[in-house]
């Protein structure tokens, strides 16, 4: 339960690489950068009779490597387990998501976070789909998606609304036949995220992993299947 669960490698100021993790329903982030622990070197006492007999104290470096250290934490805001974290491209703010919400932070502000997507039914009971990943879009900081288990993508822009319960380009492929509890367990996808470039998203379900295209959100651009 104390393991990380995600983690977002963020951008490197002044050699100091800044990564995010989360744990259950907080977040931490810490900066790592490379250190070097040092002594001082030890000469024998000797007496001192001119300026010359002055010495400055040396130090032996007897280790080196990678230190990470906590910058922040922030608060329990999430009633579930935190399943994805993602920094958007301008360096200021991050989503995070659990299996009902999608919450965005602003890195300078640890104590206040605003909600964005939930799907928390006034009757729990009627719940039929939970939010399994999300992710800014690499370019654009108002572009971000998330992943449900029932097979489908949501591409939502903050521009057009703050509260993306139910708007935004839907990437879900047409399931044929009946569907049963085992045909939800295979098109329920784990994880989707943009390239880099932001003009495909890549999902992974039980079976394969699908490439879609932002401009063509009725079918995927291609389909790899999975073998195990």
């Amino acid at each position: 339960e104390r393991g990380i669960r995600d983690r977002w490698w963020w951008i490197c100021w002044y050699g100091v690489v800044f990564f995010f993790s989360s744990r259950r329903r907080h977040t931490r982030c810490s900066g790592v950068s490379w250190a070097r622990r040092c002594v001082q070197e030890t000469d024998k006492f000797t007496s001192i009779q001119s300026e010359k007999d002055l010495k400055m104290p040396k130090l032996q470096v007897i280790e080196s490597g990678l230190l990470p250290t906590l910058r922040k934490t922030f608060p329990q805001l999430h009633q579930y387990h935190i399943n994805s974290i993602s920094v958007a491209s301008n360096g200021e703010n991050f989503i995070s998501s659990d299996d009902l919400r999608v919450n965005l932070w602003n890195i300078e502000n640890t104590n206040q976070a605003f909600n964005i997507v939930d799907l928390k039914p006034d009757n729990i009971d009627e719940l039929q789909e939970v939010i399994t990943s999300s992710q800014f879009s690499p370019l654009d900081d108002n572009i971000f998606l998330y992943s449900t288990s029932k097979g489908s993508i949501k591409l939502c822009d903050l521009r057009k609304s703050s509260i993306c319960d139910n708007i935004g380009i839907t990437f879900e492929e047409n399931q044929s036949g009946p569907q049963n509890f085992f045909t939800e367990i295979i098109a329920s996808i784990c994880d989707a995220s943009f390239s880099q470039n932001g003009r495909y998203i890549f999902s992974r379900d039980f079976c394969t992993v699908k490439v879609w295209d932002v401009a063509m959100p009725s079918k995927p651009f291609s389909v790899i299947s999975v073998s195990y």
